[in-house]
């Protein structure tokens, strides 16, 4: 690695964590509104990722586009907090791409893990046609993209370091997701006034503190 190339990445990581510890003492001491330098934590590692690939003139371009869509989908999910739709379509798009960029590991399974994601997605819109619960069904399929992304990097790809990195990455993901799921718990089966708000406190915070790292880890990947 390059001098520029090491102290960028000393530099970047460096924000990253300013950043991160920055939300985390907002979110768990505080009651005001950490989302500015969550949204901004997300658009660095986007610009460090993009700054990797132009630099080293190579890199893992599909795990870049699932960066691009993971800030897409924050925008909508994070900032704006509203068409929540179109975010969960956009997470879908992620993890989909994240599996196309491995596909150099995976070559023999690829057409397989395609073939059963379509038909995983095409269940999913039929279903969410008839019930018009969109959200919860592009919920269910992204979770389940998520959980074959990491499947995946166990059972058929090779356990170097690079590949951990994103092990790491993708379970820190389904951690952040399990908190969203616990923090929605109460529209789906009811809970008393006390342990939801416990259990939305709890869950809230604990949503970022898993996500950031995992989005860090997935974009150090990139440049291998």
């Amino acid at each position: 690695m390059k001098k520029v190339e090491k102290i960028a990445l000393y530099l970047y990581i460096f924000i990253e964590i300013g950043l991160y510890l920055s939300f985390l003492i907002i979110d768990f001491c505080t009651k005001s509104d950490s989302t500015i330098i969550k949204y901004v934590s997300i658009i660095i590692i986007n610009i460090a990722s993009l700054f990797t690939i132009i630099v080293n003139k190579k890199g893992n371009y599909y795990f870049l586009l699932g960066l691009i869509f993971t800030l897409i989908s924050d925008t909508f999910l994070l900032l704006i907090n509203n068409y929540y739709v179109i975010g969960l379509i956009c997470f879908n798009i992620v993890q989909n791409l994240y599996i196309i960029g491995l596909k150099n590991e995976i070559s023999k399974y690829f057409k397989i893990q395609l073939l059963i994601r379509l038909v995983i997605l095409i269940i999913c819109v039929c279903i969410s046609f008839v019930n018009k619960e969109y959200e919860i069904m592009l919920s269910a399929s992204y979770i389940t993209f998520l959980v074959m992304n990491i499947l995946t990097l166990i059972l058929f790809c090779k356990k170097n370091k690079k590949n951990i990195t994103l092990l790491m990455g993708f379970c820190l993901f389904l951690l952040c997701d399990i908190n969203v799921g616990l923090n929605n718990l109460n529209y789906y089966f009811p809970l008393n006034q006390q342990t939801n708000d416990i259990l939305q406190n709890i869950s809230s915070n604990l949503m970022w503190f898993f996500y950031l790292p995992s989005q860090i880890l997935i974009s150090l990947y990139i440049k291998s």
